[in-house]
């Protein structure tokens, strides 16, 4: 929700005050020539995975065997006797 609306010539005269309103989560409509172009606000958070929750998260995932690299190279050596890709072979 915005909480106010300034013109580009209000925000250029009161950049500082503007700023600071958006670090306390204020949301700013600005307007050139009665439409509004921009909105200044706090940082949206951004979805996803922090580093660091990852890493809580990893560290107690399972590990992969040791025959791991094992089934790799039989995976690989399938995928290579089914040739290109473009045909079945008979």
């Amino acid at each position: 929700m915005v909480a106010d609306t300034l013109t580009v010539t209000d925000l250029a005269a009161s950049l500082d005050e503007v700023l600071d309103r958006a670090h306390a989560g204020e949301r700013i409509a600005i307007e050139l020539d009665g439409e509004v172009i921009a909105i200044i606000g706090p940082p949206i958070p951004k979805e996803g995975t922090t580093w660091g929750e990852f890493l809580a998260t990893y560290s107690n995932r399972p590990r992969p065997d040791d025959r791991f690299a094992d089934d790799l190279e039989a995976i690989l050596a399938e995928r290579e006797m089914l040739g290109n890709g473009h045909e079945w072979p008979d």
